[in-house]
């Protein structure tokens, strides 16, 4: 079933953010441009797109992701041992590392792996054995601008869901967490608010006849008794049980009734972090879990 499910949301096409687990935001450089001084030194330029400010919009095909192209000296960046290493909101987010470098260095910004709102890009020069920005050889600061995709409103709703969760889990109530899920009653109401006749709004109440299903029920029973045994076995303590970040967010399938998403959602204690992936239903005025897997052991929090 959910494999129909993922192949009626593939009409609609994927929007992925992915964050830096329990990373925070920096702020932006509203000029955003080559801030480095070392630039020159192994000629780091950004040759495309020609600006440093970047609006994507998640819905659009032709704004929905931005090709990046960055010149430097390949003999200069390979007697250095340097390499490259993308930066998100202040984060590390990936490295490249080539022993032949090749210029340009290519890169594709994508508005699915991002949330609504600014955003900052940075790419930059590194030296062998250094993660750290203060150590930039070269660099080039980018500024997104991000619609379409997951917004402030739907991470409110989601984070009264999460807040629900915690409390069924705190008190062992098993009814209170399968009443978050969804089920046929439900997705009854939110049918009805699908109005239009359009090829999109047909799919999508197709997609959602396919959660009308005791399945997910049954299987909410099995998620969260898995949830407790993990928690038992590693002597959480749940009076201690809180949210603290989302690890990943994903935005399978955007009408004008509801979105399906999928998260990562990272949950602490006093000793511990928890995870879990959860697929999410969220209408205008409320959320609903649809699946919940938590991972088979939990993080110890550093000391």
């Amino acid at each position: 079933m959910k494999n129909k499910i993922l192949k009626l949301i593939k009409l609609f096409g994927l929007a992925v953010l992915i964050i830096t687990v329990l990373g925070s935001c920096a702020t932006t450089n509203s000029k955003g441009n080559d801030v480095f001084s070392a630039n020159n030194a192994y000629d780091f330029k950004l040759i495309e797109p020609t600006s440093h400010d970047i609006n994507l919009n998640a819905t659009t095909k032709s704004q929905s992701k931005a090709k990046i192209k960055i010149a430097f000296n390949t003999k200069k960046v390979k007697s250095k041992g340097a390499y490259h290493a993308t930066f998100i909101n202040g984060r590390l987010s990936n490295t490249k590392y080539s022993t032949n470098p090749k210029s340009p260095f290519e890169d594709t910004l994508e508005a699915r792996l991002f949330t609504n709102g600014k955003h900052s890009v940075e790419y930059i020069l590194l030296p062998s054995g250094s993660l750290e920005k203060k150590d930039a050889l070269a660099g080039v600061k980018l500024n997104l601008n991000v619609s379409g995709s997951i917004g402030k409103n739907d991470l409110e709703l989601v984070n009264a869901l999460i807040t629900e969760i915690i409390s069924a889990v705190q008190k062992n109530d098993e009814k209170a967490f399968a009443d978050l899920f969804i089920d046929k009653s439900k997705v009854k109401a939110i049918t009805k608010t699908i109005t239009g006749n359009s090829k999109k709004d047909e799919i999508a109440k197709e997609a959602i006849q396919e959660l009308a299903s005791d399945e997910f029920a049954k299987e909410s029973v099995k998620d969260f008794k898995e949830f407790q045994k993990l928690i038992k076995n590693n002597s959480v303590e749940t009076s201690t049980l809180g949210f603290k970040d989302y690890g990943r967010t994903e935005l399978q399938m955007g009408t004008s009734a509801f979105k399906a998403t999928e998260l990562m959602i990272i949950f602490s204690s006093k000793k511990f972090y928890l995870l879990s992936t959860c697929h999410i239903l969220i209408t205008k005025d409320k959320a609903y879990l649809y699946d919940f897997k938590s991972e088979k052991q939990v993080i110890p929090i550093p000391r």
